[in-house]
């Protein structure tokens, strides 16, 4: 216990110290807290965003699915990077041109300061749930530390990550993604090789018939349910967003959209060979998202394990740290700015020192979700969903629009159905996903999502339907 302590305390030293070093060389302010003042070069963002990708869900969850469901699995993410390079083909330029801070900005630049406040709070509740998936992940990793303890691993891992991430913000992402990324991958390999050692290869009837198929346990319905707010959420995601929010150039942005896209594509596939290997080695487990857990505890030699504890904490740590600062930012920015009336309030608010504070309120609801939650993809599908069906079509007719150079002029009555379609959609999604699942029917998610996008190219355009069609088709 006392080695594995020693090697936690040297390891996040050294990302203090990556960190301290840029804010020492830089003059350190609020553009660098919230987008790390615009200057990230391809490698800074593209290993941020496969740190970010590769947080709790990514790792845990899909060597988890690679158990339960072999190379299926792969859809938790062959979506999202057939959504990330759409996002580098069509929208990247739009995206980068606006040198907005989140996503919202997006909004606000077609549809008004009114629906940017409504869907800011809608997904600033939303993605709480997503930072709480991370924080379930590393809570049970370090609470192993702590004999078990799941909620003192959880108040210490949510500690860890805050530290730097509260005092520095995208600074400490865009510096740190990279050790994240190549620990990560190293511990894998690690954890594959060790499996393999230990069972016979040929017995593996997936690694001899590569398929992707549907039967009782991953059916048709669920896999449309489950592709469907995953590719939404990284086309549309907001922390895919702010790191193009973060780019030094439009090349930068898409560029690093496609060297990350190739990369998540690898490092996953890597990770479902651990989850099916696991099944030959296990043959058994309750809960397949311990599988990469199980195997550094009982399959790795005792000098090793001390070394793989940091891999494990590394893991949920590269995305904690991104999607606080969203959730942070989200709330700060986008939402009590625009309510609060006095000019010297809404400065204060935007000071880096209640950023921190708002950040650290943050945290805490988001340790609150994580304590009550279930498991970590389903806590991050309940999100994912609420955002696809909800906010998605606003994102997506903002970024054609934005493409096409096309302006929009809203009525107050235009507003007000947009809105009512805003809170209607949302609240819908969240009782439906949390309170009440007999609400949901069969392909709700599309239902909602067309419907919302009918409704809004009809109030934006409704003499200018055709013209509208003919320019997004032209793109």
């Amino acid at each position: 216990m006392f080695t594995i302590m020693i090697y936690i305390v040297i390891y996040f030293s050294l990302l203090a110290l990556l960190i301290l070093t840029y804010v020492l060389r830089n003059k350190f302010s609020l553009a660098h807290y919230l987008v790390f003042n615009r200057s990230g070069g391809v490698f800074e963002v593209s290993m941020s965003i496969v740190a970010l990708v590769f947080g709790a869900s990514s790792v845990f969850g899909l060597s988890g699915w690679g158990y339960k469901f072999g190379w299926n699995a792969l859809w938790w993410i062959i979506p999202g990077v057939i959504g990330l390079l759409l996002l580098s083909i069509f929208f990247a330029k739009s995206v980068y041109e606006l040198k907005g801070i989140t996503i919202s900005d997006i909004i606000e630049k077609i549809f008004g300061i009114e629906i940017k406040v409504i869907a800011s709070t809608i997904l600033f509740f939303a993605w709480l749930s997503v930072l709480a998936g991370q924080i379930m992940a590393g809570g049970n990793i370090t609470s192993y530390l702590f004999g078990g303890n799941k909620l003192l691993g959880y108040i210490v891992f949510t500690g860890i990550f805050a530290s730097y991430t509260v005092l520095y913000g995208q600074v400490s992402t865009m510096r740190t993604g990279h050790i994240q990324v190549l620990l990560m991958v190293i511990g894998i390999l690690i954890l594959i090789f060790s499996v393999f050692s230990r069972i016979n290869l040929s017995e593996i009837k997936e690694f001899s018939n590569i398929r992707f198929y549907f039967d009782n346990k991953f059916t048709f319905d669920f896999w449309l349910s489950l592709s469907v707010p995953v590719f939404l959420s990284y086309l549309f995601g907001p922390d895919i967003y702010s790191r193009i929010f973060s780019s030094n150039s439009e090349r930068t942005s898409k560029l690093s959209l496609i060297i990350s896209s190739l990369l998540i594509l690898a490092i996953a596939t890597l990770i479902v060979i651990l989850g099916i290997a696991s099944k030959y080695y296990f043959h058994n487990i309750n809960n397949p998202d311990n599988i990469i857990i199980e195997i550094s505890l009982n399959a790795l030699p005792e000098w090793l394990k001390p070394l793989m504890i940091i891999f494990l904490i590394s893991i949920p740590l590269s995305g904690a740290d991104i999607i606080l600062i969203t959730v942070t930012v989200l709330l700060v920015r986008d939402v009590l700015s625009n309510i609060v009336k006095k000019e010297e309030i809404k400065n204060s608010l935007m000071s880096i020192k209640w950023v921190r504070i708002f950040s650290i309120l943050s945290i805490t609801l988001s340790l609150i979700i994580a304590i009550y939650g279930k498991d970590i993809i389903s806590t991050l599908m309940v999100a994912y969903k609420i955002f696809s069906n909800t906010i998605t079509p606003f994102i997506f007719v903002s970024l054609v629009m934005m493409s096409v150079k096309k302006e929009v002029s809203l009525s107050k009555l235009d507003k007000e159905v947009l809105i009512t379609l805003l809170l209607t959609t949302g609240i819908y999604s969240i009782i439906a996903e949390v309170l009440i699942p007999q609400l949901k029917f069969k392909f709700y998610e599309l239902v909602l999502i067309l419907i919302s996008l009918l409704i809004i190219i009809s109030v934006i355009s409704r003499r200018k339907l055709k013209i509208f069609l003919i320019h997004f088709f032209k793109t």
